[in-house]
């Protein structure tokens, strides 16, 4: 790792910096994540009939935060 094989994980531990090498992570907005689930739960809007399709368009940005697990792609 890195040279074959990249490795990621998520959530952005404190652990994976100090890993080796440290691991490449996508950093979730967990308590922005929450506020949303919340905020949907209290408006019914989790339950509506009329909501069929995901709400992407709502989610609050996720960051990659690129370590020394991942390389460039092979070829």
């Amino acid at each position: 790792v890195p040279g074959q094989v990249s490795i990621a994980g998520f959530d952005d531990a404190a652990s994976a910096r100090f890993s080796q090498p440290p691991l490449t992570t996508v950093r979730q907005p967990l308590v922005e994540m929450a506020a949303m689930a919340a905020r949907l739960l209290i408006s019914g809007v989790a339950r509506s009939a009329e909501r069929t399709t995901a709400a992407t368009d709502d989610l609050p940005p996720f960051v990659l935060v690129v370590r020394a697990s991942t390389g460039p792609p092979g070829g």
